[in-house]
């Protein structure tokens, strides 16, 4: 019989190191004498993979990158932590994680929360987790959603900070106000759409070279601006309009006028390039500007090419690289909601179900009693496996190929730093945006 290949995983940042004595000498300790205790020594084989200053917050982490490329790759049957937010504090990277474990037949086991997935209970107790969290999101969802409603309909902006050419009223934080400045530019984009026929690409260059306010002006920032109709006094959220809002920077007429001039100069044949300016070339640290080829047959390649080394790199290469991670780090974007939250609930959960033979006893339960309460419980699992199927279903849904252009390069601009392509190995790495978050 074939040795059980276990991995102990332990991770530390700095801030657990200095406020919750977290230190991986303490988790190995604990992982390796939980091993030593619950398998035999001559049915496995175990190693130690430690991840040093990482943050919790994605799954992006070298050392858990690694361990989940050993997973795909069928070397791992079991990996024991010291407790679950060592793994992930992310209710959807916890939930993409257990998916990929019972693809592959990986046990997790968490020492701290005495969590084994293998075991029945081991996964329905981490699956309801999953499940309450997602209850409790949609709860504050929808409860936010009705507040937010309300307080638009009042009047209010309802939405974080405030949209380029206004600013929060100081004397009411809810309202907007004109900001001059701003506004002088926000009507100079619409009329030259409207009125001088430019197109957006022409309206930033001349932006830029014009060095307005000092910024750097981006098709994907121009365009949020004229979709934008708080500028003639609507504001839009969740799909509803409400109208006479804000105080306009323009008229309807010019907003309308502008759109139309800008649907008769689309063009859908168009490529748009979502990774565009963050192909960085590994042997010059030089941005890839993107171009387009066709073969004989007419069939246009996409790719981004070096300026200074030449070297190149198929657009679709970059897809099929990081299709995965992108639509991981997508789907904990999508559900930021704290494991530690989930952790009291689960543990709270525990306390109820620990209790019960001692209430038995004290109360002096008979059988019957206790079957009606047991039976009451089983109806409520499965229900609750419904609720958790759908959930998986819905938690599955989410990917990064199914967003619109805009929303693809919000994404990447929001997460990713760079992607750096290595012509002489021809390996891909992106690298994320630092964060403070730990």
């Amino acid at each position: 019989m074939s040795k059980v290949r276990i991995i102990g995983y332990g991770r530390e940042s700095t801030r657990d190191q200095a406020i919750n004595g977290f230190n991986l000498d303490d988790q190995e300790k604990k992982i390796r004498n939980y091993v030593n205790i619950y398998f035999d020594d001559a049915k496995y084989s175990f190693s130690m993979m430690r991840e040093e200053g990482a943050s919790a917050k994605s799954l992006s982490r070298p050392v858990m990158n690694e361990i989940i490329a050993l997973v795909k790759q069928k070397k791992v049957d079991v990996i024991v932590i010291h407790n679950l937010d060592r793994l992930t504090r992310q209710v959807r990277d916890l939930a993409t994680l257990l998916e990929l474990f019972d693809e592959y037949d990986v046990s997790l086991i968490s020492i701290t929360e005495k969590i084994d997935t293998k075991s029945p209970m081991g996964r329905f107790f981490i699956y309801l987790i999953v499940l309450v969290a997602q209850w409790e999101w949609e709860t504050i969802k929808s409860r936010s959603k009705r507040g937010i409603e309300e307080s638009a309909r009042q009047g209010n902006y309802a939405k974080a900070g405030a949209p380029f050419g206004y600013e929060r009223d100081p004397l009411n934080n809810h309202k907007l106000i004109i900001k001059d400045e701003e506004a002088d530019v926000v009507k100079k984009i619409f009329e030259s759409i409207a009125i001088k026929d430019n197109t957006v690409r022409e309206l930033k260059n001349t932006l830029n070279s014009e060095g307005v306010l000092g910024k750097k002006w981006t098709e994907e920032y121009l365009t949020r601006i004229i979709n934008n109709k708080i500028y003639y006094g609507t504001f839009t959220r969740f799909g509803v309009e409400y109208p006479n809002h804000t105080i306009p920077i323009i008229d309807e007429e010019l907003f309308i006028t502008a759109h139309e001039r800008l649907s008769k100069k689309s063009n859908p044949t168009k490529k748009q390039r979502v990774f565009d300016g963050l192909v960085i070339c590994n042997k010059c640290s030089g941005i890839m500007s993107n171009h387009t080829s066709s073969s004989s047959n007419g069939k246009l390649h996409y790719y981004y090419r070096c300026r200074h080394c030449g070297i190149q790199v198929p657009e679709k290469l970059i897809n099929e690289r990081f299709m995965d991670e992108l639509n991981i780090t997508l789907q904990e974007k999508a559900l930021n909601e704290d494991i530690e939250t989930l952790k009291k609930r689960y543990e709270g959960l525990s306390e109820i179900i620990d209790a019960i033979p001692k209430t038995a006893l004290t109360y002096d339960m008979d059988i019957k009693h206790l079957t009606n309460i047991y039976s009451r419980c089983e109806t409520d699992k499965k229900t609750m496996d419904l609720f958790l199927r759908r959930l998986k279903a819905g938690m599955n849904k989410k990917h990064f190929s199914d967003l619109t252009y805009y929303e693809k390069r919000d994404f990447l601009l929001g997460v990713v730093k760079e992607i750096v392509y290595d012509p002489s190995s021809k390996e891909l790495k992106m690298n994320y945006l630092a964060t403070t978050i730990v």
